[in-house]
């Protein structure tokens, strides 16, 4: 992939050399079937609908011992699609979806993308201080959940919110056994074809590192809400992911570092603001850093280093459990540590890289 175009050069200035990895030399690594074009569809719900139109028969999402093939997901998705329709989700609104791993799900997705809606996926593992941030701040119309989720937390979570119509789970609803250890053998085990959307980094070749980009038809227009990080983020549609890496001169990237400080928890995303909030409202804590440091099971571990106010005492297992009770689970910080302050730049700014190195 290439940068987008290039500005004239100012008058006596030298002109922009072409950008060097142009040329696309990781194209010399693929096979000649790998090198044909590729069009993709336009949507995903048209590959879906692609696929079911293809082998109407073939199993789609699996769990436990139930399946569901292609066709039975493009029906029951049509039926949920006319439920949301029904109950006022039009054409760009928010559908939030709240499920585990299940058939559910899937069903959920499809039928939002059917009525035109946008779906705002929440975590359910999330808590409900963080399901009623999410809902009021996308302004869900909709919301697909888990029932018991729904009647234990939830319900009063959404209050406040926009959203006016609520569709409930139950997570065995796919199941025929008691006993669902056991998954049968696929009644139609060939192989599927429906296609992916793989983020495809690109970067000058070059010995020194530099920001990985990206762009192409799987990426978003910008962040919701935040016009000013979209616009620094998104320069002329071209995604800038943070990642520092370099090319070498066969195409193969690496990665070597971030520039963001997003945390990768067991392969959750933990931004560090959502825990330093938490932690602030905390009566005895003054100032609060985020940080992830390594963790041999879990990639990333959360760590938090905070500073306490005058007159105040508190132990670090407190602090984290106080985050356990209001965040999800992989975000509460296993580690607290407590210093005198914090280290800061001359600005004020918390030093994170630093804190991070004291690992």
């Amino acid at each position: 992939m290439t940068r987008g175009p290039v500005a004239p050069a100012a008058a006596g200035s030298r002109p922009p050399s072409p950008s060097p990895y142009a040329a696309k030399p990781w194209l010399r690594l693929l096979a000649p079937a790998q090198r044909a074009p590729v069009e993709p569809r336009p949507t995903v719900l048209h590959a879906f609908r692609a696929a079911a139109h293809r082998a109407p028969g073939r199993t789609a999402p699996a769990y436990f011992d139930g399946r569901v093939t292609y066709a039975e997901a493009d029906a029951l998705s049509d039926s949920v699609a006319g439920h949301l329709a029904v109950h006022g989700v039009r054409r760009g609104d928010r559908v939030a979806v709240m499920l585990q791993n299940t058939p559910h799900c899937v069903l959920a997705v499809l039928a939002a993308w059917k009525a035109g809606a946008v779906v705002v996926p929440l975590n359910p593992r999330y808590k409900a201080g963080e399901v009623g941030h999410v809902l009021r701040d996308s302004g869900a119309t909709a919301l697909v959940c888990d029932g018991r989720a729904w009647s234990a937390y939830v319900r009063e979570a959404a209050a406040g919110s926009a959203v006016r119509a609520v569709l409930t789970a139950r997570d065995r609803d796919f199941q025929t056994r008691d006993d669902p250890r056991v998954l049968p053998p696929d009644p139609d085990p060939a192989p599927a074809p429906t296609d992916a959307t793989p983020a495809t980094p690109a970067t000058p070749v070059t010995p020194d590192p530099a920001e990985a980009a990206v762009r192409g038809p799987q990426v978003v227009p910008g962040y919701w809400g935040l016009p000013d990080e979209s616009a620094a983020a998104f320069p002329d549609g071209e995604l800038r992911t943070g990642d520092v890496g370099f090319m070498d001169a066969d195409g193969w990237l690496y990665v070597v570092d971030r520039m963001k400080d997003m945390i990768s928890a067991s392969g959750f995303t933990v931004w560090p603001r959502e825990v330093e909030d938490v932690l602030h409202t905390h009566p005895a804590v003054r100032e609060a850093a985020v940080v992830g440091v390594p963790d041999p099971n879990r990639g990333e571990s959360v760590k938090a280093y905070v500073s306490l106010l005058p007159g105040t005492s508190v132990e670090p297992a407190e602090l984290s459990a106080y985050c356990a009770a209001r965040t999800a689970a992989y975000k509460y910080p296993r580690q607290v540590e407590i210093l005198p302050v914090l280290p800061k730049t001359t600005s004020g700014k918390i030093l994170r890289r630093e804190l991070r190195d004291r690992g």
